[in-house]
């Protein structure tokens, strides 16, 4: 107990150390500009929970620390487990009424109250843990029966995100149409995870994990976890393989936090670039400048551990690696914009969508004039005398040619009746002259005119009846065609639009294509600058965690998977974001509107409400131990919880010291 009283207040240092260096001007990077201001109450609440080998909760408690600074009041009330209660920091017995408790603080400076609690509640992530060797199957094997086992050993870590609930979530598709469907949505919990092995156990396959090696020598794997969607999965697996002749249990500690959009600038960024998204991507660079403020207001936080960690070397070269490797990720990102802007650029230029106005124009010309010289249903004959040709429709012509044929019809008809007439009067000649013959060979020529004129009559009749179907058939026919195909062309109608009508709309939309891309080519230029941009900010960023050092060495080594999970985190999580982004461009509305209602869900998720107007800051750190189990909590565990509670939002920091603009 005594080595936990010093822990604890070792812990409770460093926790304080943050304020006394804000006031400090001395250790400011830019002396002229002063930090954002203390929060007057800070309501910190961590949960701490032992675990057995497989994962199964077997003590949590709650350490709840109220501080206030500069508060006219005495005293402050907070909600909070009130079960084995007792003051962390002091002698005495808090003052309890029903799931309330008194703090004393307030007045002048800075005041700070500590309480430690049995914690009821469910625990809002479980970790499940399994241990199989060879030959023991899928199952896995007891794990009080791992120590002093000899040969392979696969290690696998489920952790669920078990805080969640069903929501209408409401959104804007590309289209305008409001639409809202009801999804499960997960409190936003992301951190680190880092299994450490004992001496002797050899590391035969790291999985997805980060390996590294601790200051006592040991091998550590490291996960970072964004524990819900569309930015991670709500449950993750982890499996690593270690080989050794005396095997035993890993020790695991998984740290935890809810965190909003404001407060996680990878997960501001990936909210932001998603309504950019739905907005056509037109303010691309503000969402990567809220990258870069958000560092900015997360460094206030992290003032606290700058004198605490004066000599943590290691995690400083940690997140250094971390810096480095978002750099490389932006610069492949200012690279994919400026291939992006270049494209935008081609397709927005004279050779793009301008000329396929243009030819679109010159295609609804030629048709135009196609139709002029077909003619429509209403074009009369032609005038008399005959114009140009060149004037002169198909349509008309047509007509004129169905009017001729008309026109013969009734010629051949008449002809076919005057041939009839003479037939008729050369019987009655034959008759009078030839019978009896008297003039022979005027009595033949009468037959055989007779036979000619029979014939004539024939003829003209067949010829009337291929002018009437020459008429009926073919030339209106031709004529309908003609009319059908003109207005096919060209229909001055808005209900059934021709080819002419569909290429003046074409060539409209296109220019209003042209427009958008030139518009979409400024933006991405726009994105390309802000994004070079922030590349050089990674080297001020390298500058801000070589600021951070340790206040002991437990601390220290407790601290230093959190600090080091923190920088990947941003490094790596930035990366996922993108991807995540891109894989969900198809709805990138419902994914901005889910973000949203994630992000609520986070000042919802402390053990406990925060007293009114008091600043919430929230961490749930998880010890799995090799049996047999510590029966109570483990010292270190409270004092990393306690750094954890200071650095909640400290993801990535970009200048330790940065200015309030």
């Amino acid at each position: 107990m005594k080595r936990l009283a010093v822990l604890i207040a070792g812990a409770l240092v460093a926790v304080s150390a943050g304020p006394a260096l804000a006031a400090d001007s001395s250790n400011s990077l830019t002396d002229s500009k002063k930090l954002s201001p203390q929060p007057p109450l800070v309501n910190e609440q961590l949960v701490t929970a032992t675990l057995a080998p497989n994962g199964l909760p077997q003590s949590t408690e709650l350490i709840n620390r109220i501080v206030a600074t500069n508060l006219p009041t005495e005293s402050v009330t907070a909600t909070t487990s009130t079960t084995d209660l007792r003051y962390l920091d002091r002698s005495g017995k808090p003052v309890v009424s029903g799931n309330t408790v008194t703090y004393p603080v307030g007045g002048t400076g800075q005041t700070a109250v500590a309480t430690q609690a049995t914690f009821t509640k469910p625990l809002p992530v479980a970790l499940h843990a399994e241990y199989a060797t060879e030959g023991a199957g899928d199952k896995g094997i007891d794990p009080t029966t791992v120590a002093g086992m000899s040969g392979d050993m696969r290690v696998r870590y489920t952790v669920t995100n078990t805080s969640v609930t069903k929501q209408q979530i409401s959104y804007t598709d590309a289209g305008g149409n409001e639409r809202t469907v009801e999804q499960p949505v997960f409190s936003p919990f992301v951190g680190t995870m880092i299994a450490t092995l004992e001496p002797g156990i050899a590391l035969k396959d790291a999985g997805t994990a980060v390996v590294s090696t601790n200051q006592e020598g040991r091998t550590t794997l490291l996960w970072n976890l964004v524990l819900y969607p569309p930015l991670g999965n709500y449950q993750q697996d982890l499996t690593y393989r270690v080989s050794s002749s005396s095997l035993q249990v890993p020790a695991v500690k998984l740290e935890v936090v809810p965190v909003s959009n404001d407060q996680d600038p990878a997960v501001g960024f990936s909210a932001k670039l998603l309504s950019d998204s739905v907005a056509g991507n037109t303010k691309l660079a503000e969402g990567l400048t809220q990258l870069d403020n958000s560092t900015a207001d997360l460094a206030n936080g992290a003032a606290k551990l700058v004198e605490a960690q004066a000599q943590a070397a290691a995690a400083t070269k940690s997140a250094y690696t971390g810096s480095k490797g978002i750099a490389t990720g932006t610069e492949s990102l200012a690279a994919g914009l400026t291939t992006l802007s270049g494209g935008l650029d081609q397709l927005a230029g004279s050779k793009g969508l301008p000329a396929a106005v243009t030819a679109a124009g010159q295609l609804a010309d030629a048709v135009n004039a196609i139709v002029a010289g077909v003619g429509a249903a209403g074009d009369g004959p032609i005038p008399i005398p005959p114009p140009d040709p060149k004037k002169i429709t198909l349509v008309q012509a047509s007509r004129a040619a169905q009017k001729s044929a008309q026109a013969l019809k009734l010629a051949t008809a008449s002809a076919a009746t005057d041939a009839d007439d003479a037939v008729t009067a050369i019987d009655t000649a034959l008759a009078a002259l030839c019978v009896p013959v008297t003039n022979p060979a005027g009595c033949t020529a009468l037959a055989t005119a007779k036979v000619k004129a029979t014939s004539a009559k024939a003829k003209s009749l067949g010829i009337a009846a291929l002018l009437g179907e020459l008429d009926n058939l073919l030339l209106a026919k031709i004529t309908a065609g003609l009319i059908q195909v003109s207005e096919g062309l060209k229909s001055l109608s808005t209900a059934s639009p021709g080819v002419y009508e569909g290429l003046e709309l074409l060539q409209a939309k296109l220019g209003e294509a042209a427009t958008a891309t030139a518009a979409l080519a400024e933006g991405a230029d726009s994105a390309t600058t802000g994004s070079e941009q922030l590349v050089g900010y990674t080297d001020e960023l390298a500058v801000g965690l070589g600021k951070l050092t340790a206040g002991s060495d437990k601390i220290l080594a407790g601290n230093e998977g959190l600090a080091k999970g923190a920088s990947e985190l941003q490094s790596q999580g930035t990366q996922t974001i993108l991807d995540g982004v891109v894989t969900s461009s198809s709805q990138p509305a419902l994914a901005s509107a889910y973000l949203t209602a994630a992000s609520k869900k986070a000042g919802a998720s402390a053990p406990f409400p925060a007293p009114e107007g008091a600043t919430s800051r929230v961490a749930f750190v998880y010890a799995l131990d090799p049996p047999p189990p510590t029966p109570t909590t483990s010292p270190a565990l409270i004092g990393i919880g306690l750094v954890a509670l200071v650095a909640l939002g400290i993801v990535v920091v970009r200048r330790i010291r940065r200015p309030v603009s």
